[in-house]
């Protein structure tokens, strides 16, 4: 459907069956009809309709099934809209919360702990660690969460990792498996 970039797809017999079994479907259909659901410009979905063998659809019903398609595409993508605003909410609350309970202590040891309570809420992040130093001296960990308590005070040489990379630079990194 995806390859040939059609508003639907029919498949009948032996094809219909395959697609049934594969979906898991408890039918053995006569007839499936595909149908891409389109967001913004993806197509991230699909509809699958299965009905009995001897059935056949005319045009008018592909037709109400694209159109009801559509539909579903404009209630995914509004959808997908609204989760996205949340998630932004979520994170200025996030960074409002963060920057009061920085503001509650001064002691050092307790605000960096702190950020890396804050940044991993924020992230959602299973770890945070806070590194201090500088590109010539190299990094030492004074704060973490998620880690083991042993890793507090370890000491990156400089430009070792991507923490060490990241130092010298004005830009985040992104280190992926």
């Amino acid at each position: 459907l995806l390859e040939l970039k059609r508003p639907s797809t029919r498949a009948g017999g032996d094809q219909a069956r395959a697609l049934a079994e594969a979906l898991g479907a408890g039918v053995a259909p006569g007839l499936a009809v595909v149908l891409p659901i389109r967001t913004a410009d993806a197509v991230d979905h699909a509809l699958v309709l299965l009905d009995a063998p001897g059935r056949s659809l005319d045009p008018a019903d592909v037709d109400v099934a694209a159109a009801f398609a559509a539909a579903c595409g404009a209630v995914l993508g509004q959808t997908r809209l609204v989760a996205e605003q949340a998630a932004r909410v979520a994170q200025q609350a996030a960074l409002a919360r963060a920057a009061k309970t920085l503001n509650e202590s001064l002691d050092l040891g307790d605000v960096l702990h702190t950020i890396c309570v804050e940044a991993a809420r924020i992230l959602d992040a299973d770890a945070a660690a806070l590194y201090r130093g500088d590109a010539e001296a190299g990094l030492t960990i004074e704060a973490a969460v998620g880690q083991p308590p042993e890793i507090l005070g370890l000491r990156l040489p400089p430009g070792v990792g991507v923490s060490g990379r990241v130092v010298p630079e004005p830009a985040p990194a992104l280190a992926c498996p």
